[in-house]
Protein backbone atom coordinates (compact mmCIF):
# COMPACT_ATOMS: atom_id res chain seq x y z
CA UNK A 1 0.00 0.00 0.00
CA UNK A 2 1.59 3.36 -0.88
CA UNK A 3 2.08 5.56 2.44
CA UNK A 4 2.57 9.04 -0.61
CA UNK A 5 -0.93 9.59 -0.85
CA UNK A 6 -2.60 9.16 2.11
CA UNK A 7 -6.22 9.67 2.79
CA UNK A 8 -8.06 10.83 6.17
CA UNK A 9 -11.78 9.21 6.27
CA UNK A 10 -13.97 10.72 8.64
CA UNK A 11 -16.27 7.82 10.55
CA UNK A 12 -19.27 9.27 8.98
CA UNK A 13 -17.81 8.91 5.39
CA UNK A 14 -16.62 5.43 6.04
CA UNK A 15 -20.42 4.65 7.36
CA UNK A 16 -21.47 6.33 4.08
CA UNK A 17 -19.02 4.23 2.06
CA UNK A 18 -19.67 0.83 3.19
CA UNK A 19 -23.53 1.35 3.03
CA UNK A 20 -23.00 2.14 -0.92
CA UNK A 21 -19.94 -0.08 -1.91
CA UNK A 22 -20.56 -3.62 -3.11
CA UNK A 23 -20.49 -6.72 -0.38
CA UNK A 24 -17.07 -7.44 -1.13
CA UNK A 25 -15.47 -3.84 -0.53
CA UNK A 26 -17.56 -3.80 2.75
CA UNK A 27 -15.85 -6.99 3.99
CA UNK A 28 -12.35 -5.31 3.38
CA UNK A 29 -13.28 -2.47 5.03
CA UNK A 30 -14.28 -4.29 8.01
CA UNK A 31 -10.75 -6.23 7.92
CA UNK A 32 -9.29 -2.40 7.30
CA UNK A 33 -10.60 -2.40 11.28
CA UNK A 34 -9.61 -5.24 12.29
CA UNK A 35 -6.01 -4.90 11.01
CA UNK A 36 -5.80 -1.69 12.11
CA UNK A 37 -6.89 -0.88 15.53
CA UNK A 38 -5.57 2.60 15.30
CA UNK A 39 -7.76 4.92 14.03
CA UNK A 40 -5.53 6.78 11.64
CA UNK A 41 -3.93 3.83 10.17
CA UNK A 42 -7.51 2.22 9.55
CA UNK A 43 -8.78 5.26 8.03
CA UNK A 44 -5.64 5.54 5.40
CA UNK A 45 -5.87 1.86 4.77
CA UNK A 46 -9.77 2.54 4.36
CA UNK A 47 -9.11 5.46 1.83
CA UNK A 48 -6.18 3.31 -0.05
CA UNK A 49 -8.97 0.94 -0.74
CA UNK A 50 -11.78 2.70 -1.93
CA UNK A 51 -9.45 4.59 -4.33
CA UNK A 52 -8.09 1.34 -5.55
CA UNK A 53 -11.47 -0.53 -5.82
CA UNK A 54 -13.40 2.23 -7.65
CA UNK A 55 -12.21 5.94 -8.50
CA UNK A 56 -15.29 7.20 -9.48
CA UNK A 57 -16.82 6.28 -5.52
CA UNK A 58 -14.20 7.87 -3.99
CA UNK A 59 -14.58 11.04 -6.39
CA UNK A 60 -18.46 11.18 -6.01
CA UNK A 61 -17.50 10.54 -2.23
CA UNK A 62 -15.84 13.52 -2.19
CA UNK A 63 -18.65 15.54 -3.73
CA UNK A 64 -21.01 14.14 -0.97
CA UNK A 65 -19.55 13.78 1.96
CA UNK A 66 -17.27 16.80 2.21
CA UNK A 67 -14.60 14.37 1.66
CA UNK A 68 -11.01 15.89 1.08
CA UNK A 69 -7.76 14.24 0.46
CA UNK A 70 -4.97 15.09 3.04
CA UNK A 71 -3.23 17.34 0.50
CA UNK A 72 -5.91 19.57 0.25
CA UNK A 73 -7.30 19.22 3.93
CA UNK A 74 -4.21 20.03 5.72
CA UNK A 75 -4.16 16.44 7.19
CA UNK A 76 -0.36 15.33 6.84
CA UNK A 77 1.66 12.28 7.76
CA UNK A 78 5.16 11.66 7.69
CA UNK A 79 4.75 9.35 4.57
CA UNK A 80 6.85 8.19 1.71
CA UNK A 81 8.30 10.92 0.50
CA UNK A 82 9.30 12.56 4.06
CA UNK A 83 10.67 9.24 4.49
CA UNK A 84 12.71 9.71 1.62
CA UNK A 85 13.87 12.91 2.08
CA UNK A 86 15.51 11.99 5.37
CA UNK A 87 17.36 9.25 4.15
CA UNK A 88 18.65 10.99 1.22
CA UNK A 89 20.01 13.82 3.72
CA UNK A 90 21.27 11.53 5.84
CA UNK A 91 23.03 9.65 2.79
CA UNK A 92 24.21 12.85 1.41
CA UNK A 93 26.19 13.50 4.47
CA UNK A 94 27.85 10.10 4.77
CA UNK A 95 28.70 10.70 1.39
CA UNK A 96 29.99 13.90 2.12
CA UNK A 97 32.04 13.00 5.31
CA UNK A 98 33.44 10.02 3.19
CA UNK A 99 34.82 12.05 0.77
CA UNK A 100 35.99 14.49 3.17
CA UNK A 101 37.89 11.31 4.76
CA UNK A 102 39.06 10.11 1.46
CA UNK A 103 40.78 13.87 0.98
CA UNK A 104 42.59 13.75 4.19
CA UNK A 105 43.52 10.47 4.15
CA UNK A 106 45.23 10.99 0.50
CA UNK A 107 46.15 13.94 2.02
CA UNK A 108 48.41 12.17 4.63
CA UNK A 109 49.52 9.58 2.60
CA UNK A 110 51.15 12.38 -0.19
CA UNK A 111 52.46 13.87 2.94
CA UNK A 112 54.27 10.96 3.92
CA UNK A 113 55.53 10.20 0.22
CA UNK A 114 57.41 13.64 0.02
CA UNK A 115 58.87 12.77 3.73
CA UNK A 116 60.00 9.64 1.73
CA UNK A 117 61.61 11.18 -0.98
CA UNK A 118 58.63 11.01 -3.36
CA UNK A 119 56.90 8.66 -5.10
CA UNK A 120 59.00 7.84 -7.62
CA UNK A 121 62.12 7.80 -5.34
CA UNK A 122 59.83 5.26 -3.27
CA UNK A 123 59.18 2.69 -6.30
CA UNK A 124 62.62 3.17 -7.60
CA UNK A 125 64.18 1.59 -4.25
CA UNK A 126 61.57 -1.37 -4.72
CA UNK A 127 63.61 -3.88 -7.23
CA UNK A 128 60.88 -5.22 -10.02
CA UNK A 129 61.29 -8.90 -9.65
CA UNK A 130 62.73 -8.96 -5.58
CA UNK A 131 64.56 -11.94 -4.44
CA UNK A 132 62.59 -15.19 -3.51
CA UNK A 133 64.73 -16.99 -1.61
CA UNK A 134 63.00 -20.17 -1.42
CA UNK A 135 63.08 -20.56 -5.54
CA UNK A 136 66.44 -18.52 -5.73
CA UNK A 137 68.44 -22.14 -6.38
CA UNK A 138 65.42 -23.81 -9.25
CA UNK A 139 65.55 -20.09 -10.94
CA UNK A 140 69.14 -19.96 -10.91
CA UNK A 141 69.86 -23.07 -12.96
CA UNK A 142 66.52 -22.19 -15.18
CA UNK A 143 68.09 -18.73 -16.60
CA UNK A 144 71.27 -19.91 -16.94
CA UNK A 145 70.68 -21.52 -19.79
CA UNK A 146 68.88 -18.89 -21.43
CA UNK A 147 70.69 -16.23 -23.15
CA UNK A 148 68.96 -13.24 -21.91
CA UNK A 149 70.45 -14.28 -18.82
CA UNK A 150 74.16 -15.16 -19.86
CA UNK A 151 74.73 -11.29 -21.51
CA UNK A 152 72.80 -10.45 -17.74
CA UNK A 153 75.70 -12.05 -15.97
CA UNK A 154 78.72 -10.78 -18.46
CA UNK A 155 77.01 -7.43 -18.36
CA UNK A 156 76.91 -7.19 -14.46
CA UNK A 157 80.19 -8.77 -13.84
CA UNK A 158 82.25 -7.71 -16.80
CA UNK A 159 83.68 -4.30 -16.97
CA UNK A 160 82.58 -2.19 -19.77
CA UNK A 161 84.65 1.12 -18.43
CA UNK A 162 87.18 2.44 -20.95
CA UNK A 163 88.86 3.51 -18.35
CA UNK A 164 89.43 0.21 -16.88
CA UNK A 165 92.74 -1.16 -17.26
CA UNK A 166 91.32 -4.30 -17.71
CA UNK A 167 88.74 -3.16 -20.46
CA UNK A 168 90.43 -4.76 -23.34
CA UNK A 169 90.54 -8.45 -21.79
CA UNK A 170 87.74 -8.08 -18.79
CA UNK A 171 88.21 -10.89 -16.44
CA UNK A 172 86.27 -12.84 -13.37
CA UNK A 173 87.15 -11.87 -10.59
CA UNK A 174 86.01 -12.80 -7.39
CA UNK A 175 86.70 -13.78 -3.93
CA UNK A 176 88.09 -17.51 -2.65
CA UNK A 177 89.00 -16.59 1.22
CA UNK A 178 86.12 -18.65 2.98
CA UNK A 179 85.40 -15.70 5.32
CA UNK A 180 85.47 -11.99 4.11
CA UNK A 181 85.26 -9.36 6.99
CA UNK A 182 83.77 -5.81 5.98
CA UNK A 183 83.78 -2.96 8.11
CA UNK A 184 82.66 0.56 8.28
CA UNK A 185 84.89 3.29 9.34
CA UNK A 186 82.74 5.74 10.46
CA UNK A 187 79.03 6.41 10.70
CA UNK A 188 76.96 6.31 7.53
CA UNK A 189 74.30 8.00 9.01
CA UNK A 190 70.72 6.60 10.43
CA UNK A 191 70.20 3.10 10.05
CA UNK A 192 72.93 2.61 8.01
CA UNK A 193 74.87 0.13 10.06
CA UNK A 194 72.10 -2.68 10.36
CA UNK A 195 70.87 -2.05 6.64
CA UNK A 196 74.49 -3.58 5.70
CA UNK A 197 74.69 -6.08 8.28
CA UNK A 198 71.39 -7.24 6.63
CA UNK A 199 72.64 -6.70 2.88
CA UNK A 200 75.55 -9.21 4.29
CA UNK A 201 73.38 -12.18 5.65
CA UNK A 202 71.33 -11.98 2.48
CA UNK A 203 74.61 -12.40 0.68
CA UNK A 204 75.20 -15.51 2.35
CA UNK A 205 71.80 -17.13 1.97
CA UNK A 206 72.49 -16.28 -2.55
CA UNK A 207 75.52 -18.46 -2.16
CA UNK A 208 77.37 -21.08 -0.20
CA UNK A 209 81.16 -20.45 -1.17
CA UNK A 210 82.26 -17.38 0.97
CA UNK A 211 80.93 -16.20 4.34
CA UNK A 212 80.65 -12.74 4.27
CA UNK A 213 80.65 -11.18 7.71
CA UNK A 214 80.56 -7.28 9.76
CA UNK A 215 83.14 -7.10 11.82
CA UNK A 216 86.49 -4.94 12.85
CA UNK A 217 88.72 -8.32 12.81
CA UNK A 218 91.53 -8.05 9.67
CA UNK A 219 88.86 -6.96 7.61
CA UNK A 220 88.95 -7.06 3.52
CA UNK A 221 86.32 -4.84 2.39
CA UNK A 222 86.55 -0.89 3.77
CA UNK A 223 83.39 1.36 3.90
CA UNK A 224 84.04 4.83 4.67
CA UNK A 225 81.60 8.06 4.33
CA UNK A 226 82.66 11.35 3.51
CA UNK A 227 81.18 14.33 3.46
CA UNK A 228 80.40 15.87 -0.28
CA UNK A 229 83.29 18.70 -0.15
CA UNK A 230 85.49 15.86 0.73
CA UNK A 231 83.89 13.22 -1.49
CA UNK A 232 84.68 15.45 -4.26
CA UNK A 233 88.03 16.51 -3.37
CA UNK A 234 89.13 12.86 -3.63
CA UNK A 235 86.79 11.37 -5.80
CA UNK A 236 85.88 13.44 -8.50
CA UNK A 237 82.83 15.18 -9.80
CA UNK A 238 80.18 12.79 -11.40
CA UNK A 239 80.03 10.05 -9.21
CA UNK A 240 78.45 9.41 -5.42
CA UNK A 241 80.16 6.40 -4.79
CA UNK A 242 83.36 4.53 -5.72
CA UNK A 243 85.01 1.07 -5.01
CA UNK A 244 88.60 0.04 -5.78
CA UNK A 245 89.63 -3.96 -5.65
CA UNK A 246 92.84 -5.39 -5.83
CA UNK A 247 92.57 -8.87 -7.16
CA UNK A 248 94.83 -11.54 -9.22
CA UNK A 249 93.44 -12.54 -12.98
CA UNK A 250 94.33 -16.02 -11.04
CA UNK A 251 93.63 -17.67 -7.97
CA UNK A 252 93.29 -16.30 -5.06
CA UNK A 253 91.15 -13.73 -6.89
CA UNK A 254 89.85 -10.38 -5.07
CA UNK A 255 92.45 -9.75 -1.74
CA UNK A 256 90.85 -6.47 -1.21
CA UNK A 257 88.28 -3.88 -1.76
CA UNK A 258 88.02 -0.32 -0.61
CA UNK A 259 84.42 1.51 -0.58
CA UNK A 260 83.75 5.31 0.03
CA UNK A 261 80.74 6.78 -0.35
CA UNK A 262 79.56 10.74 -0.91
CA UNK A 263 77.55 11.18 2.31
CA UNK A 264 76.07 14.44 1.67
CA UNK A 265 74.46 13.41 -1.32
CA UNK A 266 70.74 14.53 -2.04
CA UNK A 267 68.08 12.28 -0.72
CA UNK A 268 69.82 11.57 2.40
CA UNK A 269 69.83 8.01 3.59
CA UNK A 270 67.75 6.09 0.76
CA UNK A 271 70.29 6.96 -1.61
CA UNK A 272 73.01 6.30 1.00
CA UNK A 273 71.79 2.66 0.83
CA UNK A 274 71.44 2.46 -2.61
CA UNK A 275 74.94 3.86 -3.20
CA UNK A 276 75.89 1.22 -0.31
CA UNK A 277 74.25 -2.09 -2.35
CA UNK A 278 75.51 -1.10 -5.94
CA UNK A 279 79.01 -0.63 -4.53
CA UNK A 280 79.33 -3.72 -2.40
CA UNK A 281 78.03 -5.18 -5.77
CA UNK A 282 81.02 -4.33 -6.97
CA UNK A 283 83.33 -5.01 -4.15
CA UNK A 284 82.14 -9.32 -4.51
CA UNK A 285 83.01 -8.82 -8.07
CA UNK A 286 81.01 -7.88 -10.29
CA UNK A 287 82.15 -4.86 -12.16
CA UNK A 288 79.98 -4.00 -14.70
CA UNK A 289 76.81 -1.19 -15.01
CA UNK A 290 73.19 -1.48 -16.57
CA UNK A 291 72.50 1.39 -18.92
CA UNK A 292 69.06 0.73 -20.52
CA UNK A 293 65.87 2.21 -19.28
CA UNK A 294 64.33 -1.00 -18.67
CA UNK A 295 66.94 -2.08 -16.31
CA UNK A 296 66.80 0.98 -13.90
CA UNK A 297 64.48 -1.55 -11.86
CA UNK A 298 66.11 -4.65 -12.58
CA UNK A 299 69.68 -4.34 -11.25
CA UNK A 300 71.48 -2.84 -8.43
CA UNK A 301 74.26 -1.79 -10.87
CA UNK A 302 72.13 0.06 -12.77
CA UNK A 303 74.30 2.94 -13.66
CA UNK A 304 72.43 5.79 -11.23
CA UNK A 305 70.19 3.09 -9.60
CA UNK A 306 68.10 3.89 -6.45
CA UNK A 307 67.34 0.18 -5.32
CA UNK A 308 68.18 -0.84 -1.72
CA UNK A 309 67.36 -4.39 -2.57
CA UNK A 310 69.15 -7.13 -4.63
CA UNK A 311 66.54 -8.23 -7.48
CA UNK A 312 65.97 -12.61 -8.34
CA UNK A 313 68.41 -11.92 -11.31
CA UNK A 314 71.09 -10.00 -9.12
CA UNK A 315 70.80 -12.88 -7.17
CA UNK A 316 71.12 -15.31 -9.69
CA UNK A 317 74.24 -13.38 -11.07
CA UNK A 318 75.70 -13.70 -7.26
CA UNK A 319 74.87 -17.28 -6.98
CA UNK A 320 76.25 -18.76 -9.88
CA UNK A 321 79.66 -16.43 -10.23
CA UNK A 322 80.40 -18.00 -6.61
CA UNK A 323 79.77 -21.69 -7.91
CA UNK A 324 82.65 -24.47 -8.59
CA UNK A 325 81.55 -23.57 -12.21
CA UNK A 326 82.96 -19.70 -12.77
CA UNK A 327 86.61 -19.33 -11.46
CA UNK A 328 88.67 -16.53 -11.70
CA UNK A 329 90.56 -15.60 -14.68
CA UNK A 330 87.37 -16.44 -16.90
CA UNK A 331 86.94 -14.11 -19.85
CA UNK A 332 83.32 -13.80 -21.45
CA UNK A 333 83.35 -16.23 -23.61
CA UNK A 334 84.47 -19.04 -21.47
CA UNK A 335 81.98 -17.93 -18.75
CA UNK A 336 79.14 -18.24 -20.92
CA UNK A 337 80.19 -21.60 -21.74
CA UNK A 338 80.18 -22.22 -17.87
CA UNK A 339 76.97 -21.17 -17.29
CA UNK A 340 75.38 -23.25 -20.22
CA UNK A 341 77.30 -26.13 -18.30
CA UNK A 342 75.93 -24.84 -14.88
CA UNK A 343 72.29 -25.13 -16.13
CA UNK A 344 72.76 -28.87 -17.45
CA UNK A 345 74.22 -30.23 -14.09
CA UNK A 346 71.16 -28.76 -12.17
CA UNK A 347 73.66 -26.57 -10.53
Amino acid sequence: MSLEWQTRIPDSARTWAESITTPAVAVALRDCATLFPSRSYRDVAAGELLRDASPSLVSGFGRDAGWRSSRESGYHQVGGSGLRRIVGIIVSVLVIAGLAAGVYGCSLALQWLQRQEGLNAALDQRPEQPVAFSSLDRYSREVAGKAWFRRYFTTMVFSRDANDVEYHAPVVAKWERPRVAIKLLNDGGPGVEKYLRGLVRRLDRMQDEVRFVVGDDAPRITVRFLAHDEYVASQGQGTVGNTRTRYYKTSPGIISARITIDAGQPGATGQVKATLIHELTHAIGCNGHFSAPDDRRRSVLYASSSLVAWSQSDAAVIRVLYSPWVRTGMGAAEARRALRGYARSGG
